[in-house]
């Protein structure tokens, strides 16, 4: 699939079907105003594809103000073939204020279902609202639920089967448990209130939920137990930074995030400052590795490749030289056999599961 990179108008996706030894290119228009937010989510049976953002328009009075919609396509697969199925347009956008990518979440597919969370929380609304929509096979809404915290922005959303779950933020953090087993009907079965927001949920078999978010600033994950829907519970958290000086790009970005039987890897960078005489900037950047368990997460440690960082001297400042450390960027953290791979900007560094370094290659 190939989305164009025009950013206003007309723009077009490509989608290129193999079937044997014959591949087949469709195009599909993009909507006027809203090339900027496609997404493209793919079942086993279908292809939908999302236009969602805000437009601005002026009222009769002549006030500025953002009007969300979201336009959905289904291609479906039939024979090797795309065929258009349906297509719908409804208010409001996906929420990927704070979760970029990870806002891909937003959209699933469940027994024919198609569910979309989606917000109107956009500048100059007067009723805004955050809800879950649900279709049917022929993008027909079925069944609606609103009210999620309609003074909050949802920061992260995940369905698996007939639930779905929803954190918002703004002081506290609700992660609300859905009901969806009723399309037609679905309804909050639980939520739980504690500090602080998430950006990721990733589903820890059926009963628990392991979360990358924020505390006052600081990285953290937590681990829920969601298996009484009613009554969601907090299992741990543990603190990977002191403040907003260190980042992981897993917050915003899924595909940074490994996940590996009893192991998770988040690549992650830390800078910190100082100033006596002189002035000294300190980066650090590798991957965080931790065990997780059904009823725990501890830290195993940092996997840091000081072999792809260096120290630069830069012009005088303030009366005397500026020295920075700056290290490689990085990108995944690979598990294979015994070791764990972590390719970075600038090369890659091996480690064991004890983190012992075996070996690394600069590019």
């Amino acid at each position: 699939i190939y989305i164009s990179s025009v950013t206003r108008g007309i723009g077009v996706i490509w989608v290129f079907v193999k079937n044997g030894d014959e591949i087949k290119r469709y195009a599909v228009l993009g909507v006027s105003g809203l090339i900027t937010k496609p997404y493209v989510y793919m079942s086993q049976e279908a292809l939908y594809i999302l236009f969602s953002d805000a437009e601005w328009k002026t009222t009769e009075e002549g006030i500025w103000i953002q009007e969300p919609k979201t336009v959905i396509y289904k291609l479906k697969i039939e024979n090797g073939e795309l065929v258009f199925q349906a297509g719908t347009e409804v208010e409001g956008m996906i929420p990927d204020r704070w979760t970029g990518k990870n806002a891909l979440f937003s959209i699933n597919e469940y027994n024919g279902f198609l569910r979309v969370a989606l917000t109107t929380r956009v500048w100059g609304a007067e009723n805004p609202d955050n809800m879950i929509f649900i279709f049917d096979q022929n993008l027909k809404k079925v069944g609606e639920l609103r009210g999620l915290k309609p003074e909050e922005d949802i920061y992260a959303v995940r369905f698996v089967g007939e639930r779905g779950y929803v954190v918002t933020f703004r002081m506290i953090d609700p992660l609300f448990v859905l009901d969806l087993s009723d399309p037609q009907n679905p309804k909050i079965a639980g939520k739980l209130e504690i500090p602080g927001f998430s950006t990721y949920i990733h589903p820890i078999g059926n009963n628990k939920l392991f979360a990358l978010g924020r505390e006052n600033g600081k990285l953290q994950v937590s681990l829920f137990d969601v298996s009484d829907p009613q009554s969601p519970k907090p299992i741990t958290r543990i603190y990977l930074s002191e403040n907003w000086s260190s980042y992981s790009e897993g917050e915003w970005n899924y595909k940074a995030i490994t996940f590996f039987k009893d192991f998770v890897a988040l690549p992650f960078t830390k800078y910190t400052y100082y100033y006596s005489s002189c002035y000294y900037s300190d980066q650090e950047a590798g991957f965080i590795i931790l065990g997780i368990s059904d009823n725990s997460i501890n830290l195993k440690g940092k996997a840091i490749p000081e072999e792809l960082c260096k120290e630069e001297t830069r012009n005088p400042y303030r009366g005397c030289e500026y020295t920075a450390k700056y290290c490689s960027n990085p990108l995944r953290a690979v598990f294979i056999d015994r070791f764990i791979y972590g390719v970075m900007s600038g090369g890659i560094k091996v480690w064991d599961y004890d983190l012992g370094g075996i070996s690394f290659i600069k590019f």
